[in-house]
């Protein structure tokens, strides 16, 4: 389907899937190759359009990947929960430039968040409740005095450290636990 097929179609609501290889719901498209289902590209009108402000936890069922740049100019959108998802790879640009992120729950399975996957987007917490995230050094490219960033980890891991390496990142502990 390749990468933001509708950038740009703020006023588009729905989308007709001829084959089995795309579905459609409520403002985002999935691709559904190889067994997978990923999410190709959340519609830039969702949130004020179609759909609502939050995005998940229950529409995103049985949801493997994520491709780049998914949730890229969602300017509509505040709070994007991926706990239910078996994602493994946050991709870069994933959430980019997104005007009104508020937050995200990332599921226990991610294991890494690549460069530029939230560049210039508002984000306030990020829930990232996996013991070992690897975080690119550039994954939060141009937020730096923007606002403060929540981290919401375990204390210790690896999001604890990069928090501590970011005057703009402070982790908050109590929030998410491990499971053993």
């Amino acid at each position: 389907v390749g990468m933001r097929p509708f950038r740009g179609c703020d006023k588009l609501t729905n989308i007709e899937c001829l084959g089995s290889n795309l579905a459609y719901q409520n403002g985002i498209l999935y691709d559904l190759n190889n067994g997978k289902k990923t999410i190709a590209e959340c519609l830039p009108g969702r949130g004020i359009n179609v759909g609502s402000y939050t995005v998940g936890p229950e529409e995103f069922d049985g949801v493997t990947d994520v491709l780049p740049e998914a949730f890229m100019d969602c300017d509509h959108v505040g709070r994007v929960d991926l706990s239910g998802t078996s994602v493994v790879d946050i991709p870069e640009k994933t959430f980019y430039d997104m005007e009104d992120l508020n937050s995200v729950i990332l599921p226990d399975t991610v294991k890494n968040i690549e460069a530029k996957s939230f560049q210039n987007s508002k984000i306030r917490v990020l829930t990232i409740p996996g013991n070992q995230a690897y975080i690119e050094k550039e994954a939060f490219k141009n937020n730096e005095g923007q606002q403060t960033i929540s981290f919401q980890c375990v204390q210790g891991t690896t999001a604890d450290r990069y928090a501590k390496a970011y005057d703009y990142i402070k982790p908050e502990y109590g929030k998410v636990y491990l499971e053993h």
